[in-house]
């Protein structure tokens, strides 16, 4: 197995179990118990299994270990999550169920998007894949529609960024509207990602080559194959860029790869995603999966990318997998500043420098919840100003560490 300096054995033995619990094949059980040996904190095990959303996929493969490998406590935690994630997730189910039916009754079209989608078609399983909420795909004609006919049924609305800006905007916003239920949150889409991404992606495009299948109890739209891929790639990618990390979306990859390993185009794939500008995304997260997790990819597609830069990206994925959770979130306070004190290399802290001083307008709209694309570059004195502060304070603190230890 591929692993990196960076992770421990708590990480090694999460990423050796979560990737094959579904991909057809298998590692001899001796060499879990090597890894197995050397664990000694248990509870931070499980910490980082419930923080990564891997705990269903690493319980799926623990359950076919013998009995006493591992800790008792520690099958009884995961069984514990595992139950917790399938009751929430039946509940998700009866919810699209029913807006499904309610958009048969309409004509309304809709494609679901990541977690909804992976957990009924690729994982066949509900109770492995961690879902937050829905997603849904629509028309951008029809965004209004389907917002006004959930309200009619009973769903709060919160509009994500004032006006709801459509079709050749240069801004454009990927989910408008966030609908919620209770607990059920929707995020209601008209485009796969939102405006100033340094690649666009023609939803029309997707929109053409998408697929009708029966899904739940009505009829769903189904992406292409290669469309789904380069789709999961691109939202990966942007958070890996933005500094979070998920996890288990790595093995949604994995597991769409090998689900439709006779029937995608490799060929389609990369001539679109070169069309659209974003074949360097999409290659750089198809390369990770690759190599932590696997996923088979043929050869002449493992070629073409700069062996410096990918070793870069190798470090900043090691780096955001194996930090914790209160590290990596970029909400948290003094995140991003954590992030620069770990960083090994002077052109890694120039990059996060660079990237943190000017970020896209993107990130600055989605940060600080700006209503209006040209807004964001408002905001960037009080972004500068603010991570000013962090940085001042981070100096503060290492001033008071030396003085301790004069």
């Amino acid at each position: 197995m591929n692993t990196h300096r960076l992770f421990g054995k708590e990480d090694e033995l999460l990423l050796i179990a979560s990737r094959w619990t579904e991909l057809g094949k298998e590692i001899p059980e001796k060499d879990f118990v090597e890894i197995i040996e050397k664990i000694n904190d248990w509870t931070f095990f499980l910490q980082r299994a419930f923080e990564t959303n891997l705990a269903p996929l690493v319980l799926a493969r623990f359950d076919r270990l013998r009995p006493g490998l591992l800790p008792l406590e520690v099958m009884k935690a995961l069984k514990s999550y595992r139950h917790r994630i399938l009751m929430h997730n039946l509940h998700l189910y009866r919810e699209l169920e029913q807006i499904g039916l309610l958009f048969d009754q309409e004509g309304i079209d809709f494609i679901p998007l990541k977690g909804m989608m992976l957990a009924e078609v690729v994982y066949k399983n509900p109770g492995l894949r961690q879902i937050s909420d829905m997603d849904l795909l629509v028309r951008v004609e029809k965004i209004e529609d389907c917002k006004n006919l959930l309200v009619r049924s009973g769903w709060d609305c919160k509009e994500i960024l004032g006006m709801n800006r459509k079709g050749e905007d240069l801004f454009l916003v990927a989910h408008p509207y966030l609908l919620s239920k209770g607990k059920v949150n929707i995020e209601l889409h008209q485009h796969i990602h939102n405006g100033h991404a340094g690649y666009k992606v023609p939803i029309e495009h997707y929109w053409n080559r998408a697929k009708a299948f029966p899904f739940l109890k009505s009829k769903a739209m189904f992406l292409a194959p290669e469309d789904l891929l380069q789709h999961l790639a691109l939202h990966l990618y942007k958070h890996l860029e933005n500094g979070q990390m998920k996890a288990c979306s790595y093995y949604d990859i994995a597991l769409v790869m090998d689900h439709y390993r006779h029937s995608l185009c490799w060929i389609t794939l990369k001539g679109n995603s070169l069309n659209y500008g974003c074949w360097t995304q999409v290659h750089t997260i198809l390369l990770l999966v690759h190599k932590f997790w696997g996923a088979h990819i043929p050869d002449d597609y493992l070629t073409g990318f700069e062996t410096r830069r990918f070793s870069i990206l190798e470090d900043r994925f090691a780096q955001r997998f194996c930090d914790p959770y209160n590290i990596r979130n970029n909400h948290l306070k003094n995140g991003s500043i954590a992030q620069l004190v770990r960083l090994e290399s002077n052109r890694q802290r120039w990059e996060w420098f660079w990237r943190n001083l000017f970020p896209s307008s993107q990130f600055i709209v989605r940060r600080y919840k700006v209503s209006a694309g040209w807004k964001a570059y408002l905001y960037y004195p009080y972004h500068w100003a603010g991570g000013m502060g962090q940085l001042s304070q981070l100096i503060w603190r290492w001033l008071i560490e030396f003085a301790k230890k004069r």
